[in-house]
């Protein structure tokens, strides 16, 4: 049996996806909350980014885990942000349409934006708010990242 073979032996969550969440947001409590069971029935189970085994499967420092939700597919795929919110979407029939549109010139960059401006404000409650600015569009367009998502690829 190989190395590979024996890690996964016997462990009951082989062949799932994780979608993990900043634990100590209520925003994102809530959301999980809410999709646990929608999420568990498309093969995707839930854990906070606080875990130590997270963050070391995820090999993110410890500040970069906390600044999105991120999504590991049960092949191994890793997507973070917007990203993942839009994939999780295109699993579930109501949700569908949000993938459609995160296809047009433009929208994901947008969707992107949003998401950036919600994660850092997400502690932000009864106006009181220690995070200065979201991120610009300027500041996005200038981002010399690939692009994450096909849409962006070919625009």
């Amino acid at each position: 049996m190989n190395r590979e073979a024996q890690e996964t032996q016997g462990n009951p969550t082989q062949g799932f996806g994780w979608v993990f969440y900043d634990g100590h947001c209520p925003i994102c409590c809530r959301w999980v909350g809410r999709f646990t069971n929608t999420l568990l029935r498309r093969g995707y189970l839930t854990a906070p980014l606080q875990r130590g085994w997270v963050q070391e499967r995820l090999a993110l420092d410890a500040d970069a885990v906390l600044t999105e939700m991120h999504v590991i597919t049960a092949d191994g795929t890793h997507l973070g942000g917007a990203d993942a919110v839009v994939f999780l979407a295109g699993r579930i029939w109501w949700g569908r349409p949000l993938g459609l549109l995160a296809k047009l010139p433009g929208v994901m960059r947008l969707f992107t934006w949003t998401y950036r401006f919600v994660a850092g404000r997400r502690y932000c409650g009864k106006g009181n708010c220690s995070i200065a600015q979201p991120p610009s569009l300027a500041a996005m367009r200038n981002d010399r990242q690939e692009p994450a998502h096909e849409a962006d690829r070919a625009a």
